[in-house]
């Protein structure tokens, strides 16, 4: 072997700490500004130094290891750098060791191939470098082959190499505290379809010009950084799994193939200001923020689990069942030939669709649509007569349109639409049942009307009732007439704000315990209001900026005019007994309701008119406390 002076790498000395990987560091060739010598100490004289350098070259230098063909056994601190000057490689069922503090230089062209297996121990100390050799700009990289051919790192470096890891038929690469950086690929198939390799990584930072693409077997990362080039092949494509937990990926990441993929705390960025983040999710995905688009594609069986995600662009799902809590969508989502969708207390920026699929359950979401997409806001046509829809508690900024399904329950929604000659149900199919109950309909821009009905749709098949509609035209469109029920109110609900920052309703909103007497109750014990938000009743109390009254209080009566029933809310400090009385203009007693006894609180008194032979006029409504009367005038519409 040749013997040559170590040369001088100190600069390229670069701390890893830029790359949030700590404890990685470069080895440099002489650390100390002093020399100590028999016990004696010389600094300040540089001509004594410079002398006993010389001197000491011999001991303190390194020597300089070409090698090539055939290698196993140990490298070295002592005998580094190791010098690659021709092919080489790790024979089958051998060994190759590198310890810490050893460089590995590779002439251009030149890498390493890996039959048996290379284990290569650096420390926080001092890492194991793969760099090209002096005055060369790159090596071939690391070419693993066939089945029991491994490669295992720790706390390595490795500096442009053409290919990283260029991988044959079920190779294995275990990464540990490694920074790498490949020209073109960091991980690739090293023949045509011969890309079976497993690689699992932790607390690594892994860049490369291209594709980071891992073979059928896949990919477990955990701590690590992923960063590819941005050109049309970036990102990480797999056919087999990718499991990451706390990573970070820059680009595209996943395969429509993938038959069990997890992502969990990681972040998805875009790669540039044109190409979007993409990730491929199978399985389940919770935690994780993606800064563009996901895709949910065949599962191959079973529930996918897409839960605390945070998704800025695009979400599409198909061909698959799935469950959604808790995201937030910036954008469409769009869902097709699902078995069924669980989605709940989520938030969607832009439009909601499923089509074709079987069975949809949304529950307390937001559908916002910020971006004014012409589709409708929530659209689900399941193209199915024995799917089941369930919409419950949704607050609908746009459109809502539902059809297709056969079983259908809308009920506890708040729909704001500025939609004009639309309407929100097209009731198509003969066998299709709508139950739709407690929900408000608010139109703020002329819609023509609430319902469609198809000439071959029974009718029949509507319960619509205890809704408050508001600002439609009419309430079904072309000539069939439509039966509206007297438990619905015409009436404008009286919502904080149609942004969707604060839809609830106001204090004396005419949807407040006017909902469907046997439904359950609101969270603050009374009757179910009208509308996905209830008004809490023990906490809020606007009039006059109270929350806890001192004396006995009474609202306006609502609604007001009414054709069926009318409902007063009072709110008393005291528990006391409480009587309400109807009269007419003329102060006869037209009716009295049963008394009954209050405890302290914001309750409601209805009187119902359905049974009761009242003509339309002004009445009185008197509610008598034990120290005090109130009375509101209301009006009957027959």
């Amino acid at each position: 072997m040749t013997m040559i002076p170590k040369r001088d790498i100190t600069a390229q000395h670069t701390t890893i700490n830029e790359f949030g990987i700590s404890g990685l560091k470069y080895k440099t060739a002489l650390s100390d500004s002093s020399i100590r010598w028999g016990g004696l100490r010389f600094g300040g004289n540089i001509l004594v130094m410079l002398v006993l350098l010389l001197l000491m070259l011999p001991v303190i230098g390194s020597a300089e290891t070409e090698v090539e063909g055939e290698v196993s056994g140990e490298w070295t601190a002592e005998d580094s750098p190791y010098i690659v000057v021709d092919s080489t490689w790790v024979p089958e069922d051998e060994e190759l060791r590198i310890g810490p503090g050893v460089d590995v230089l590779f002439r251009e062209g030149i890498g390493l191939d890996v039959f048996g297996s290379l284990t290569a121990d650096g420390n926080e100390e001092d890492s194991v470098r793969f760099l090209p050799g002096e005055d060369e700009e790159n090596w071939r990289g690391f070419s693993i082959h066939d089945t029991e051919a491994s490669v295992d790192l720790t706390y390595c470096v490795m500096r442009e190499a053409e290919n990283a890891f260029l991988c044959g038929d079920d190779a294995g690469i275990i990464l540990k505290n490694c920074n790498i950086r490949s020209l073109h690929k960091p991980f690739g198939e090293l023949r045509p379809h011969g890309d079976l390799v497993s690689v699992e990584m932790d607390s690594c930072r892994i860049e490369g010009g291209d594709e980071l693409k891992f073979g059928l077997s896949g990919l477990i990362g955990s701590n690590s950084i992923i960063r590819s080039g941005s050109g049309e092949d970036w990102g990480i494509k797999s056919g087999g799994y990718i499991n990451l937990d706390n990573c970070t990926v820059y680009g595209e990441c996943g395969d429509i193939s993938l038959p069990s993929s997890e992502y969990e705390n990681c972040r998805f960025w875009a790669v540039n200001d044109t190409v979007n983040a993409f990730v491929m999710v199978v399985r389940r995905m919770v935690d994780c923020l993606v800064e563009g688009t996901a895709s949910v594609g065949y599962s191959g069986g079973g529930e996918i689990v897409f839960e605390n995600n945070i998704v800025e662009i695009y979400m599409g799902v198909s061909i698959c069942n799935i469950r959604l809590n808790n995201n937030i969508f910036g954008g469409d989502i769009n869902f097709s030939h699902c078995g069924y969708v669980i989605i709940e207390d989520c938030e969607i920026g832009g439009t909601f669709a499923i089509t074709n699929s079987n069975n949809l359950q949304a529950r307390r979401c937001t559908v916002l649509n910020k971006n004014n997409n012409i589709n409708d806001s929530f659209h689900a046509s399941l193209g199915t007569d024995n799917g089941e829809v369930i919409i419950d508690h949704c607050f609908i900024s746009g459109n809502l349109r539902v059809c297709e399904a056969g079983q259908i329950i809308i009920s506890n929604n708040t729909v704001v639409t500025d939609y004009v000659r639309r309407w929100m149900f097209p009731f198509s199919y003969p066998s299709d049942r709508y139950t739709i109950i407690n929900n408000i309909f608010l139109s703020i821009g002329e819609a023509a009307a609430l319902i469609y009905l198809s000439n071959r749709f029974d009718v029949n098949n509507v319960d619509l009732i205890y809704n408050c509609i508001w600002g439609f035209e009419s309430i079904s469109a072309l000539d069939r007439p439509f039966d509206l029920d007297s438990s619905n109110i015409l009436v404008d609900p009286m919502i904080e704000s149609i942004d969707p920052v604060n839809p609830h309703l106001v204090w004396n909103s005419p949807c407040i315990d006017a909902g469907y007497p046997d439904s359950p109750a609101d969270p603050d014990g009374t009757r179910a209001d009208i509308g996905a938000f209830y008004f809490d009743c023990q906490t809020v109390f606007k009039d006059s900026g109270e929350i806890h009254p001192t004396g006995f209080t009474m609202y306006p009566a609502y609604p007001n005019p009414f054709n069926a029933s009318v409902s007063v809310r009072f709110q008393t400090a005291n528990s006391s007994r409480i009587q309400a009385n109807i009269f007419d203009l003329n102060g006869r007693k037209v009716f009295t309701l049963p008394v009954d006894y209050y405890l302290p609180g914001s309750h409601v008194i209805t009187w119902d008119t359905h049974s009761l032979n009242v003509p339309s006029g002004e009445y009185l409504f008197q509610i008598n406390g034990e120290k005090t009367s109130k009375v509101a005038k209301v009006v009957l519409i027959r």
